[in-house]
C-alpha cells in the first residue's frame, strides 16, 4: 500500500501545493483523479476515518483522512521537517500560508463572477473586467505583503530554512506567471526579492525533475488561478 493517496480533480489546482511537498520530501504517492471516483470518495463519504467535505483530500497510511489544502500542508510539514523551529513561528507560518491561499481563492473567484460553477471560458466577457482589476490592483497589495514578509528574514526563505510556506509562495508565483492577465514583467521589476525566491525554488533539483517527469500530469491552465 502506498503511504500517501491524494484525491483530487484531474488538474493542477490546489492539489499541486500538496504534490510539491511530496516531491520535495522525496515521497511517492497514489492519485485518484477520476471525477466520478473523487465524488464517491469525498461527497459520498467513502474515505477512511474523519469524513472530508471536498477535494483535495489526503489519505495517510490508509486510515487518516485530511482535507483543506492548508491543513494538509501543515500536517505534511510536520512529517517532513518543513515547519519553522518555534511555536511562535509555526503560528506565523500558518498565518502567512492562509493569506496566500486567500489570494489564490480571491483570484480564482474573479474568473467565475457570473456563475461559480461554470467554466471561465463560458463567461469571459462578463468576468474579464473583474479579472483585470484584480490583476492590476489587488494582486499588488497581496504581493507587497508577501514581499515585506520575505524581507523579515535576511536568508533565502521565509524562515531560517525551507518550510511549507515557501512551497506555497513558489507555486502561487507559478500560477501568476502563467496567467494571461497578470503582468509578470511588472511584477519582477517591482518585487525582485519575491522573484529571486521563485527562481531559487524553481532551480531545486527535485522540482526540476518532477516538472519533466510523468508524475507531473497536469499543467497550469493559464487562467482561473488553477
Amino acid at each position: 500500500m502506498t503511504e500517501f493517496k491524494l484525491i483530487y480533480w484531474p488538474m493542477a489546482g490546489r492539489g499541486e501545493y500538496i504534490r510539491l511537498m511530496l516531491v520535495l520530501a522525496g515521497k511517492d504517492w497514489q492519485e485518484v483523479n477520476d471525477p466520478t471516483e473523487v465524488v464517491k470518495l469525498t461527497k459520498g463519504g467513502q474515505t477512511p476515518g474523519f469524513p472530508a467535505y471536498a477535494p483535495p483530500v489526503l489519505v495517510h497510511n490508509g486510515s487518516l483522512t485530511i482535507s483543506q489544502t492548508p491543513s494538509i500542508q501543515e500536517y505534511l510539514a510536520g512529517l517532513f521537517g518543513m515547519l519553522p523551529e518555534s511555536a511562535a513561528e509555526v503560528a506565523v507560518a500558518r498565518s502567512l500560508n492562509l493569506t496566500m491561499h486567500d489570494f489564490i481563492l480571491e483570484g480564482n473567484l474573479n474568473y467565475h463572477m457570473k456563475d461559480f460553477h461554470a467554466d471561465y471560458l463560458d463567461q469571459k466577457e462578463y468576468t474579464e473586467p473583474f479579472i483585470k482589476e484584480f490583476c492590476d490592483k489587488r494582486l499588488f497589495l497581496f504581493f507587497d505583503y508577501f514581499d515585506r514578509a520575505l524581507k523579515q528574514n535576511e536568508g533565502e526563505y521565509m524562515f531560517a530554512g525551507l518550510t511549507y510556506v515557501d512551497v506555497t509562495l513558489y507555486h502561487l508565483m507559478c500560477v501568476v506567471k502563467s496567467d494571461q492577465f497578470c503582468d509578470w514583467t511588472k511584477i519582477t521589476q517591482k518585487f525582485p526579492k519575491l522573484c529571486q525566491h521563485w527562481q531559487r525554488m524553481d532551480a531545486n533539483e527535485k522540482i526540476k525533475q518532477y516538472k519533466i517527469s510523468e508524475k507531473m500530469k497536469y499543467k497550469l491552465q493559464g487562467y482561473s488561478f488553477m
